[in-house]
């Protein structure tokens, strides 16, 4: 029997041993680990989540602080535009960094690279790759606002 005889044959669906494969949250780290893998190669990606706050900074904070000059802060006392801008800005893109990952990724992944096709081909249910894909989107979120925690 040829090869592509026996792929048609083969079982498919949740019933190809799952039990022996690895609870559930194993199987979403595979998915996890995925994307680390995938970054690694596409570590520019992940970059412009740390460049792109300070852009924003120096665009808007530093030359429209300029025009705005200070503003009331907390307690009424005046503060420089730029330091009542920051904060926002550092939010912004861990939350853009995350729905990035979310929105366009997933619409490539699923359109036109097949990614989940082939996730699907393996042990993996649907359920573990929802989970891992939530999971690495959270976890690049938490590192953009990780590296925010550590500006000065």
């Amino acid at each position: 029997m040829s090869l592509v005889g026996l792929a048609l044959r083969a079982p498919r669906g949740r019933g190809r041993g799952r039990a022996e494969r690895g609870t559930g949250s194993q199987r979403m780290m595979r998915v996890v680990e995925r994307n680390v893998r995938a970054y690694r190669r596409g570590w520019i990606a992940l970059v412009t989540g740390f460049v792109e706050p300070i852009l924003f900074l120096v665009s808007i904070g530093i030359g429209v602080g300029e025009l705005v000059g200070k503003v009331p802060g907390p307690g009424g006392r005046p503060i420089d535009y730029d330091q009542f801008v920051a904060p926002g800005m550092l939010a912004a893109a861990a939350m853009n960094g995350a729905i990035m990952d979310t929105t366009y990724n997933f619409f490539v992944k699923f359109k036109y690279a097949h990614t989940y096709d082939a996730m699907l081909a393996t042990p993996l249910d649907v359920g573990d790759v929802a989970r891992g894909e939530a999971a690495w989107s959270l976890l690049r979120g938490a590192l953009y606002s990780a590296a925010s925690r550590l500006a000065p």
